[in-house]
């Protein structure tokens, strides 16, 4: 897109192609070395342990999500108000962030062990599951915020940086001093991650700050409460209807319905599935969320812009996957009945990725609507996608993970029919889904080879 035949403002615009750059390739960096450590731990430990260790990590993120209430999704909304002055940006943070949350968080955290006492053994030393969930959950409202005011370069660096030094402490000791590898060890180390992250960003947060005008008090309306509880309210009940989705809560869910073994592998191949799902979650979590809350004030036909801009940096980022899913998928169903475990899942694998990239357009359109203070209205469409996943699970049907998953596909795939329409009945926006000819054409054929090499096996 010609940038300068564009209603965007120029400055802006620059900004969310710099901050793409910096997500994109930080994720893929990131992403590509949490995979290969996932791999190797699972090829290390038992697989119950395993299956522990990814139920654990799965419950204590569900729980970050759950606890934050809304707080970090509702930042790009507000970013021009909160950002005005120095005094407003302080008030926010303190007054109308941590205050409130934090009680709540160490509550959401607590109960958290108790469930994780409950159903998971064995378990590092309780006290490093809560801490870890306060920290986190403060972490993410720090990273969004400061990939909302597009300081990505920043963000990116450091955490793979930490990354780089998390994974030195645990694969050193054990490859050249053959240190055993424990869950106190793991989760320690995490720990340590999150502490030095969260201390990091909070100087982030302070340099930006600096350079935000001075005013003696803080120039928030008097309704700021008010809207600030009904759009984290909204906020907070599309992200956790979300996470039903997320393997978050679906490998607790199998560790509890099919046995630890199988929620094991299920982390496992949607730990690879997470990874390819945060290489695009790039455009739309950051990037495209920091675009629209910078265009908050902006014309209609801007947004409609930003948001067709957004559409299609997405696409040039799935097609690949969504290319080789669709031609393939007759072998996708083959390998999910194959009793080789390698193969099976594989399968789960693939099968997570079609729901994980289905939340990337779900993403897009949710954006649009907090933008537009129509989160309610967008929840209250999702209701359906709710009443229909716990029917889901619930049913004696679904007897196995692979059943689970193309139950929760064909759910997703008509909940985002009914968002997508009313958006385009309420403000006439549309993705836009053009992408350069040759990049189609090259990926068509690399999934016909793909689909041709698996046509060998099955």
């Amino acid at each position: 897109m010609n940038i300068f035949k564009t209603s965007i403002d120029t400055h802006i615009h620059q900004k969310f192609s710099r901050s793409f750059r910096w997500t994109l390739s930080g994720s893929i960096i990131y992403e590509s070395l949490k995979a290969l450590h996932c791999l190797l731990l699972l090829t290390i430990l038992d697989k119950p342990l395993y299956g522990a260790m990814g139920s654990l990590f799965s419950l204590i993120y569900l729980v970050t999500y759950i606890a934050d209430l809304g707080a970090t999704n509702s930042i790009p909304p507000f970013l021009n108000l909160i950002t005005k002055s120095k005094q407003n940006l302080h008030s926010f943070l303190l007054r109308y962030s941590l205050a409130p949350h934090l009680p709540i968080v160490v509550i959401c955290a607590c109960i958290a062990t108790i469930i994780a006492i409950r159903t998971i053994n064995p378990l590092p030393v309780l006290f490093i599951i809560p801490s870890i969930i306060i920290l986190e959950t403060i972490r993410q409202f720090l990273r969004l915020f400061l990939h909302t005011t597009f300081q990505s370069k920043r963000v990116v660096s450091l955490e793979i940086i930490i990354f780089f030094i998390y994974l030195a402490t645990i694969w050193i000791p054990y490859f050249f001093f053959n240190a055993q590898l424990t869950l106190n060890y793991l989760f320690g180390i995490h720990l340590i991650d999150s502490i030095v992250c969260v201390a990091l960003f909070s100087f982030f947060v302070v340099s930006y700050q600096k350079n935000l005008p001075e005013h003696r008090t803080t120039s928030f309306p008097p309704s700021l409460g008010k809207k600030l509880v009904v759009t984290r309210l909204f906020n907070y009940l599309l992200r956790v209807s979300r996470n039903m989705f997320t393997s978050n809560f679906l490998t607790p869910l199998f560790a509890v319905k099919y046995g630890l073994t199988s929620a094991g592998l299920f982390y496992f191949a949607s730990t690879l599935a997470n990874s390819a799902q945060a290489i695009a979650k790039s455009v739309i979590g950051y990037s495209g969320s920091a675009l629209l809350a910078n265009l908050k004030d902006s014309t209609q036909e801007a947004k409609k812009e930003a948001f067709g801009l957004i559409s299609q940096k997405l696409i040039y980022v799935v097609l690949p996957i969504i290319l080789c899913l669709g031609i393939n998928y007759k072998a996708i169903m083959a390998l999910s009945k194959s009793p080789n475990i390698t193969f099976y899942t594989l399968s789960l694998l693939l099968l997570f990725i079609v729901i994980s990239f289905s939340e990337f357009f779900f993403m897009l359109y949710e954006q649009f609507y907090i933008i537009e203070d129509a989160a309610s209205k967008l929840f209250f469409l999702k209701l359906f996608e709710l009443m229909t996943f716990y029917m889901c699970i619930a049913s004696p049907i679904t007897t196995s993970p692979i059943r689970t998953l193309i139950g929760i596909i064909c759910i997703r795939s008509t909940s985002f029919m009914i968002i997508a329409l009313n958006a385009w009945y309420t403000w006439k926006i549309k993705p836009n889904f053009s992408t350069n000819k040759w990049y189609l054409i090259t990926w068509c054929l690399i999934a016909s080879l793909i689909s041709w090499a698996l046509s060998i096996f099955f």
